[in-house]
C-alpha cells in the first residue's frame, strides 16, 4: 500500500516525462527558467531569485548558458558539445576556465575543484518546462578519515558538506 501511495504521489508531483530516447538535449530544454534559489550553509538558510537560460548561438554545438542571481550581473557562459552521443559537454566560463560536464539521462553533471573546495553542479531538466539546479560544495583540506585497517578495508576520506544551493525553476518562455 505504501509503495502504491508513493508511486501515486511521485507521479502527481513530477508528472509524466517523455521517454529518454525521444528527448533531444539541449534542444528540448531551450528557454529561460526562473525561481527561488535556497542557499544552506549548515547554520544559515537564504533565498534569492535566480534564473537560468539555455539558448542557441550562431555556432553549431555551442549554446548560451546564462546564470542570473538577484542583484548580480548575469554570468554568461557557453555550453559546448564535445561528443553528444557520449553525453560529453564543456561549460566555458569565457575567462580561460572550462569545466567538463556529462549528460546522464536529462541531467547535466559537472565536478570541479577550486581553492580547496570540491564543487558538484547538477541541472536536471524535465520536458514539462521545469528543472532542478543544484550546487554542492565540500572543503577538501580537512577530510574525515576512516577505515584503512586492513587490505579488505581501505582508507576512506569523507568531506563534510559545507554549502548546498538548490533551485526548482520553471521555464518562462
Amino acid at each position: 500500500m505504501r509503495i502504491l501511495l508513493f508511486l501515486f504521489i511521485t507521479t502527481c508531483v513530477f508528472g509524466q516525462d517523455m521517454p529518454a530516447d525521444s528527448v533531444k538535449f539541449p534542444d528540448d530544454f531551450f528557454g529561460r527558467y526562473t525561481g527561488m534559489l535556497t542557499i544552506d550553509n549548515g547554520s544559515n538558510v537564504q533565498e534569492i531569485e535566480m534564473s537560468f537560460e539555455l539558448s542557441v548561438t550562431d555556432t553549431l554545438g555551442v549554446y548560451n548558458y546564462v546564470l542570473g542571481y538577484q542583484g548580480q550581473a548575469p554570468r554568461e557562459y557557453l555550453l559546448k558539445t564535445v561528443d553528444a552521443d557520449k553525453g560529453l559537454y564543456q561549460v566555458d566560463e569565457q575567462n580561460d576556465i572550462v569545466l567538463d560536464a556529462r549528460l546522464v539521462g536529462q541531467t547535466l553533471i559537472s565536478i570541479f575543484e577550486v581553492q580547496g573546495n570540491l564543487i558538484t553542479t547538477r541541472e536536471e531538466f524535465f520536458t514539462d518546462g521545469r528543472m532542478i539546479f543544484e550546487i554542492t560544495m565540500v572543503q577538501t583540506d580537512k577530510p574525515e578519515i576512516s577505515g584503512g585497517t586492513s587490505e579488505e578495508i581501505p582508507e576512506v576520506k569523507s568531506y563534510p558538506v559545507r554549502v548546498v544551493q538548490r533551485a526548482y525553476l520553471s521555464r518562462r518562455d
